[in-house]
């Protein structure tokens, strides 16, 4: 691709940015379906113009994804793919396509059909001369989702390792992301029942997110209370305590939009505080988040 078809389709993806940003979607679209005309009708067919007809379907695919219109999009990155299927030197946009497919047959219900383009993407993304490790990952641990909510706990465990891999000798233990895919991982562990491996997993999100946000972060508080809970299933009740307590205290301080939050880390708190014979401080904590509820339910009512 030249530079000045690079230079064309980056002033398209700008124009439509900046339109779907306003919520201008059916000008958005429009723009872009007239630059596709536009490479339809160069019958030239060379390697760049067939990698840029190939961009503009992109551009459009993505557009309709975002607008639900996910059959549409099926087809346009179906029409974009046919045209780079064969191209060794088109294999980063090919990624991206068939990560996009994945995507629009996860919102269309068709997890089988998103599991094989999300395959295909990372074989891509492993293929390309250098390979591009970061992409990897991140679709190796949306590959991980499906493979856990299809209940093939093997697969979606042998996919956040490999993400968890990667994402550890690229930016190390202490990054966001890295935390993220250790966080579901020890989600996965903990639904199959695999409490201490659950409890190495949420520590490690656990030790980043604090260092990164601090403790009064939707992040930190997430993983204190999932830690939280696998260590109450392994039988250490006073370090579960520990950090249900610093769970709810992270909820407590972020407000009304952690309600749900604080909600279900209250119910895992009292119950451990009346197994261990302390009723009247589950008490007194129920009713303090009864309290918050209450006054942010009437804020909402008046």
């Amino acid at each position: 691709m030249d530079t000045r078809t690079q230079m064309s389709l980056q002033a398209l993806k700008e124009k439509t940015d900046g339109h779907a940003t306003e919520g201008r979607w059916s000008e958005a679209i429009d723009a872009v379906t007239e630059s596709i005309r536009m490479c339809e009708s160069n019958l030239g067919g060379s390697p760049g113009d067939l990698a840029a007809h190939a961009e503009a379907l992109e551009i459009r695919a993505d557009l309709l994804r975002q607008t639900g219109d996910n059959r549409r999009a099926c087809e346009d990155y179906l029409a974009a793919i046919g045209k780079l299927e064969a191209r060794d030197d088109c294999l980063i946009q090919l990624g991206r396509l068939h990560a996009g497919l994945g995507a629009a047959y996860v919102d269309l219900g068709e997890a089988d059909m998103a599991a094989s383009q999300w395959e295909h993407s990372i074989e891509c993304f492993e293929r390309n001369d250098p390979p591009s490790p970061l992409d990897v990952a991140a679709m190796a641990n949306n590959f991980g989702f499906l493979k856990q909510n299809a209940g093939e706990f093997d697969a979606a465990e042998t996919a956040f390792l490999k993400a968890m891999e990667i994402l550890h000798s690229e930016l190390g233990e202490g990054d966001e992301e890295t935390a993220t895919v250790a966080s579901n991982l020890g989600a996965l562990y903990q639904v199959a029942g695999h409490h201490e491996p659950a409890c190495n997993m949420h520590a490690i999100a656990l030790k980043a997110r604090a260092a990164l946000f601090g403790d009064n972060h939707p992040d930190t508080a997430q993983s204190n209370r999932d830690l939280g809970i696998a260590l109450s299933m392994t039988g250490d009740r006073t370090a579960a305590r520990r950090h249900l307590e610093k769970a709810l205290h992270a909820y407590e301080m972020l407000g009304e939009e952690s309600l749900a939050d604080l909600e279900e880390v209250a119910f895992h708190y009292c119950d451990l505080l009346r197994e261990d014979g302390e009723i009247s401080m589950a008490e007194a904590v129920k009713n303090r988040v009864q309290d918050l509820v209450d006054l942010v339910d009437g804020k909402s009512a008046a």
